[in-house]
């Protein structure tokens, strides 16, 4: 289904070519007959608009009453899915050891019951896609050509893991599953055979009345949605009102040339080339609004203008084995990992021997999709990660991630495998960042309500101690935009005066900012000067990402090779203190601590004072130059930044090792680009 607020350029004219191209070889047939004399016709221009007028409530009105088919369908899955939800939370509140079912029975059985439900769904799914005589897909014809290419290019085709009936083995046991597959109605079966196990429960004592009565009145409800689905499925559109508007759409766009051509020409005979256009757009929205009608009225076929069931089937899923703790529990991971195909097995192994990671680093999500978790002080971010996979001509940057920042990390591993780039819980991203800070917010809170009053606040590395007296309160100044020269993420206050500027950081390297609307000319002449059209850098240039609008990536022409990072060296002095101290007033320090863990403080009543024992502070430029944060001008791929480009601050242990620039950078002098 398409969820775009508009259709991309792509789609768009996948699905309009065809129409374009026959529009103007007909209406373009008929302009030169015109011309050359050889008709004369010419059709009263009131009686054609008339026609057009007819043809246009008539079809808006087929219209209406698709879109009433296809609503429904989707209210009736929206009931599917509270429903289920519904189911799932009695199974895990109802089934208990309390209620004298012995222990190890009680995970088998709520499991039992909800992947039960789950090869429904899946099941249901699965019938509702069966295509129908007198649905697009049936047709032998180029109807049945073009439904099932927009199903392929833009609706269920993009799926590569999908549940098919083969999948519904890992939600039964081998002898359902045998026993289900020889029944017409398999999701009718289903459900019967959940309201049989019910019984058993009952029976044994296992469930109350009321709650049996609960849980049989929800599978009546799947029973009444099921069928509700089936009817909108099997029972069609009447046809003869939905063939006559399509007769009368092509019938008012073949005379509508007729009478168009002559009125032009009576003004004036050069302006028939101008019918043309003319005739073409207005055919076109008349054919479209037919077009959307028709695929709407059948709202199960798969196609990007239906229901998009296995979207909810995962939402389902996902809720369910929530429920049944397999989020946390590893049954789930170890039965993926069991299932997982050969090429994402192949995919996990490449990854584990480049990184050194272990099993505890790899997520599985499907049969053909997994999660790598990047650990703590990894080193890397998920840019980089990425950049460094696709090194190998396998790995390819997923384009339907493009635009979507929590998908930032994804890849297609030969274009089959789908891979996500994550964070282990609490590492990295701004999330991490955040949770740092508050927690030294947190620190210095509680301390001063413990004390019930104002406290002293020493913060001391092996190099350096700074003192505060009289603290009152520490307030989060962090600011969502580094580009005013506003540095601070904590300020000391002792009544109303801010007394310290804190900039707080993990002790993993620093990115210091990102800094392509404080350097904006920078910025710019570099994407001119790296442009593929017209390179003027012997080792970089920007290689477009396919399927994106002005998006590139790092590249270099020598190696063929994708950059990480283009490193500018020579940059001017007075930019570094800017980058790391910004312009706060008092000046900022920084703090390298990670306080989400910390216990490294002490805390003296007697003087009310409050000792943090921190990694490193820093308090001018000086103490940071030619260490491992000194601050270092990079451009960087980040396909959610314009161009597909981020240039931001590093610190020099990001970006150089022992044995000189780390991974695939280069360098760039300053000069060069300005």
């Amino acid at each position: 289904m398409f969820v775009t607020r508009t259709l991309n350029r792509r789609s768009l004219i996948g699905w309009l070519s065809k129409y374009i191209v026959a529009l103007f070889a007909v209406h373009g047939t008929i302009a030169f007959l015109y011309t050359r004399g050889f008709l004369d016709i010419a059709l009263p221009w009131l009686p054609v608009s008339i026609v057009g007028t007819a043809v246009a409530f008539f079809v808006g009105f087929k219209n209406n009453q698709a879109y009433d088919r296809m609503w429904e369908a989707r209210k009736i899955w929206g009931g599917i899915i509270n429903d289920s939800r519904s189911w799932g939370m009695m199974i895990d509140s109802y089934i208990r050891k309390d209620m004298g079912m012995p222990e190890n029975e009680v995970a088998q059985t709520k499991q039992k019951l909800i992947y039960r439900h789950l090869a429904w769904i899946y099941i249901h799914r699965l019938q509702l896609l069966e295509p129908m005589s007198w649905e697009q897909l049936g047709d032998k014809g180029i109807v049945g050509r073009t439904a099932r290419r927009y199903q392929k290019y833009f609706g269920i085709g993009q799926v590569t893991d999908a549940v098919n009936i083969e999948d519904i083995k890992k939600f039964l046991s081998e002898n359902e599953y045998t026993e289900m597959i020889t029944y017409k109605n398999i999701a009718t079966q289903l459900i019967n055979k959940q309201s049989r196990d019910l019984i058993q429960l009952h029976d044994k004592g296992y469930i109350t009345q009321l709650q049996h009565n609960e849980l049989e009145e929800t599978l009546q409800s799947f029973y009444t949605l099921q069928g509700q689905n089936e009817r909108i499925k099997k029972f069609p559109f009447p046809r003869d009102y939905s063939g006559m508007s399509k007769f009368f759409v092509y019938t008012f766009i073949t005379l509508f040339p007729f009478s168009l051509i002559p009125e032009l020409m009576k003004a004036s005979p050069s302006l028939y080339w101008l019918s043309l256009p003319i005739s073409v757009l207005i055919g076109l929205i008349y054919i479209i609004m037919e077009d959307l009608g028709d695929y709407h009225e059948n709202p199960f076929m798969g196609t990007p203008h239906g229901i998009p069931m296995l979207s909810m089937c995962r939402t389902i899923e996902i809720d369910l084995r929530e429920m049944l703790d397999e989020e946390s529990n590893e049954n789930l991971n170890m039965f993926l990992e069991a299932n997982m195909s050969p090429l994402a097995d192949e995919a996990i192994q490449f990854i584990k021997n480049k990184y050194n990671f272990t099993d505890s680093n790899f997520k599985p999500t499907s049969k053909s999709s997994f999660k790598i978790l990047l650990p703590d002080n990894f080193g890397k971010s998920r840019t980089e990660v990425m950049t460094d996979l696709e090194q190998n001509p396998d790995f390819k940057f997923d384009q339907g991630s493009v635009g979507s920042g929590s998908s930032i990390g994804r890849l297609k591993y030969k274009d089959k495998v789908l891979i996500y780039i994550k964070y282990a819980k609490g590492q990295g991203g701004q999330s991490a960042g955040k949770s740092n800070e508050s927690s030294f917010f947190n620190l210095i809170n509680n301390t001063i309500a413990e004390a019930d009053g104002p406290i002293t606040v020493i913060l001391r590395s092996n190099t350096k101690e700074l003192k505060f007296d009289n603290i009152t309160k520490c307030e989060d100044s962090s600011h969502s935009e580094a580009n005013d020269y506003a540095k601070a993420d904590a300020q000391l206050i002792s009544g109303e005066t801010v007394v310290a500027n804190i900039s707080i950081k993990k002790r993993n390297a620093i990115r210091w900012e990102s800094s392509k609307r404080r350097l904006n000319d920078l910025f710019s002449k570099f994407v001119e000067k790296a442009d593929p059209r017209n390179p003027q850098f012997n080792e970089v240039t920007l290689q477009p990402v396919p399927g994106t609008y002005n998006k590139y990536k790092l590249f270099n022409p020598v190696t063929g090779k994708i950059l990480s990072k283009v490193i500018i060296t020579n940059a001017p002095a007075e930019l570094n203190d800017g980058f790391v101290f910004g312009k706060d007033d008092p000046k900022t320090i920084v703090v390298k601590e990670d306080f989400e863990r910390y216990n490294n403080y002490t805390f003296d009543e007697n003087s009310k004072t409050l000792t943090l024992n921190v990694y490193q502070i820093y308090t001018n430029i000086d103490d940071i130059m030619g260490t491992a944060d000194e601050p270092v001008l990079a451009f960087s791929n980040h396909i959610n930044q314009a161009y597909g480009i981020e240039l931001r601050v590093f610190s020099k242990g990001l970006l150089y090792g022992d044995q000189g620039l780390k991974g695939s950078s280069t360098e760039l002098n300053y000069n060069d680009i300005v």
